[in-house]
């Protein structure tokens, strides 16, 4: 095993871009969180609905988890890099993670709030948002990582990684992620508590019964008493067709267990290479 030059590593340009991003991605989840918590803040607005919302529609996702975890990596590196090259198994399961909420996000759902309208994704904040967390900062630890890769002063003290402990291993999280988002769409909460806004009932009626309390709702439709609402022209309606549980959505869960395993394949499979033929 080879020691680590930390002279070259503090020179370095991945050191140099380490920091660059770091200061990217703490900059985007600061921005995201305090979107989220503007959006909800009325100080006539009972104080569990704020926490809610800031939970349940910020710091509960998977994106801003998966950023916030890109950012610790980051950290290590720069201020402990001996420490990082001990850690490649967390160094993969964040290559991992970043890129399934990438993909996911994409691949997923993009496509299906485009159809289904069950998403305002039109407003500045959340441009913002979607363009940084979605795109900017998974492009840049990829591109980070794959610098460590090729710069021969880099190795981690693991020569290989085990594809079936990555399997098991790394796949925990989002599968739990992936439950949790099953069963929080059976917690009845206020529509107006969660969204901030009215949801409104087709003939202008208020909505008065539960809603959603996630965006990933419309991934989740299994409750046939919840309503997830469709934004159009500015305001947020209650759809009959949107109340009605879906199992067939389970086709979607299908494509997420393939979106994680095969992150985990490609990226052990990319780690395992470059360790055994470039150092």
């Amino acid at each position: 095993m080879k020691k680590i030059d930390n002279k070259h590593i503090y020179k370095n340009r991945v050191f140099i871009i380490a920091i660059i991003a770091s200061v990217i991605i703490f900059g985007s989840l600061v921005h995201s969180f305090v979107s989220d918590f503007l959006q909800v803040f009325d100080i006539n607005k009972p104080f569990a609905g704020i926490v809610a919302k800031v939970w349940f529609n910020g710091i509960g996702y998977f994106t801003k988890q998966t950023n916030l975890l890109c950012l610790i990596v980051l950290l290590i590196f720069i201020f402990k890099p001996s420490l990082f090259f001990k850690k490649s198994k967390l160094v993969m399961s964040t290559t991992i993670y970043i890129s399934i909420t990438c993909l996911i996000c994409w691949v997923v759902m993009a496509p299906v709030y485009a159809i289904t309208k069950t998403a305002n994704w039109m407003n500045p904040n959340t441009m913002i948002s979607l363009g940084l967390l979605h795109i900017v900062v998974p492009f840049m630890f990829w591109a980070w990582i794959m610098l460590i890769f090729y710069d021969k002063h880099y190795h981690f003290i693991d020569n290989k990684v085990d594809l079936k402990f990555m399997l098991l291993v790394a796949s925990i999280y989002p599968i739990v992620y992936i439950i949790y988002c099953l069963f929080i769409n059976f917690i009845p909460m206020d529509s107006k508590l969660i969204y901030g806004y009215q949801v409104h009932n087709r003939d202008g009626s208020i909505y008065t019964e539960t809603c959603y309390i996630s965006i990933y709702g419309i991934i989740t439709n299994f409750n046939p008493k919840c309503c997830l609402p469709t934004f159009d022209n500015g305001t947020w309606w209650h759809d009959a067709s949107n109340q009605q549980g879906n199992p067939v959505m389970i086709t979607i869960y299908i494509g997420f267990v393939l979106i994680i395993v095969g992150c985990i394949l490609t990226w052990t499979l990319i780690f395992n290479h470059f360790q055994k033929h470039l150092h």
